[in-house]
């Protein structure tokens, strides 16, 4: 019997809807690997099943009558089949048929923060040159066909096409096997900033260029500006305490850089950030830079555009 139809099977049987989450981790837990995403397309439409379902014989529901119940179906699906095309012929609605109903408009979803930042990385290592990559790619073991990560992205020739590793992106590492993939030749990178970085790394060393030493922190400014840095800082004391946020990446900049040289390379940076990502998981934008960025108190420390791409940022993502 099909894993997926066990399971739907065994969600009936416990009187419990088969979510998506339910799906992905029903799978996961026979050791197979599968994404959020696409356990959201294979998840059953609860419409279509009911509608089924109300008309089915209980009984078929269970596994082994996996058989009738795909021979009723069949014949459920002949006679609305039929039912249709008499309508159609005879000019007439059949008698009980639903009545139409008002449309229901559904506001437009806000974005998904990782899908965002995997689009900005493929588009911005396109314009480097770099190879398009496979998305939400699954990767098996060669010996034993085991599935070792669903990768956001995969590049099985290498960052370009010919040269070097292939290069995986897997942004949940808890349910890939990382040290087989890196046993086996993979270079793997769990993060977007850092995958992004190495590419920039190539480049520099593709064409003989020597890396640009870091910028100078940028003056005081004044007291707002001090207040800013202050700020900076309680951002991360609070996305530790609060969120559970570690970033020491976030601490070294601020030290090397400051903190308005920080904010701007984040905003200006072409894909949303690891930190931004994790925060926008854990429901916390209001701890992000661009959060702070958009309060009124440090207006004048920042252009027009810069605190527009912070509005637009937060507001793309839900804030």
């Amino acid at each position: 019997m099909p894993l997926g139809w066990r399971i739907l099977a065994e969600h009936d049987a416990a009187g419990t809807p088969l979510t998506r989450d339910r799906l992905r981790d029903a799978v996961r837990e026979t050791g197979q690997s599968i994404s959020t995403d696409r356990a959201e397309h294979c998840s059953p439409s609860p419409g279509l099943r009911g509608s089924f379902e109300s008309e089915c014989d209980p009984d078929l529901r269970h596994p082994e009558r996996y058989l009738d119940f795909l021979a009723a179906r069949r014949e459920l699906l002949a006679q609305a089949s039929q039912s249709f095309l008499t309508e159609l012929r005879d000019g007439v609605r059949a008698i009980g048929a639903a009545e139409l109903r008002p449309l229901v408009v559904v506001t437009e979803k806000k974005d998904d923060v990782r899908a965002a930042q995997i689009t900005f990385l493929v588009a911005e290592l396109g314009r480097r040159g770099f190879a398009e990559p496979a998305l939400d790619s699954e990767i098996a073991d060669p010996a034993n066909g085991a599935a070792l990560a669903v990768a956001e992205a995969f590049w099985p020739d290498g960052l370009q096409t010919g040269q070097g590793q292939p290069v995986v992106l897997e942004l949940d590492p808890s349910t890939a096997n990382l040290p087989r993939l890196e046993e086996l030749g993979y270079l793997v990178f769990t993060s977007v900033d850092a995958l992004l970085g190495y590419a920039v790394r190539l480049n520099q060393a593709a064409s003989g260029e020597e890396e640009a030493p870091p910028e100078e922190p940028s003056p005081d400014g004044g007291p707002v500006a001090l207040e800013f840095e202050k700020a900076m800082r309680e951002l991360y004391e609070r996305a530790r305490s609060e969120a559970n946020y570690h970033t020491t990446y976030f601490l070294g900049m601020l030290a090397e850089l400051g903190a308005l040289v920080t904010a701007r390379k984040l905003l200006y940076a072409p894909a949303v950030s690891d930190g931004f990502a994790i925060l926008w998981e854990r429901g916390r934008l209001d701890l992000t830079v661009e959060a702070l960025v958009i309060q009124p108190r440090f207006a004048d420390l920042f252009t027009t555009q810069e605190i527009e791409i912070a509005r637009h940022r937060l507001d793309r993502f839900g804030y």
